[in-house]
């Protein structure tokens, strides 16, 4: 018994020391780039606003197509 639970204990040990691994290179990942960029910021900043502006886009145009499709069921 006590082998199986070592053996599910080092499977999450495993999982989650992989996940701390991917996470701290994305980090570094990320700093390194900033650093080398100094248009990084800028350029990030612009995609967000352009990624910002097509999701309030789409919410709108779903509300509109949900409009539609009430008014024609409606009528």
């Amino acid at each position: 018994m006590l082998t199986l639970q070592k053996k599910k204990v080092g499977k999450w040990v495993l999982l989650c020391c992989t996940l701390i691994a991917v996470w701290l290179i994305t980090i570094y990942y990320r700093s390194i780039q900033f650093e080398s960029n100094d248009r990084y910021h800028c350029i990030r900043e612009t995609i967000l606003k352009s990624e910002r502006r097509w999701f309030v886009s789409l919410g709108y145009n779903f509300q509109l197509l949900v409009k539609k499709v009430v008014y024609v069921l409606m009528a």
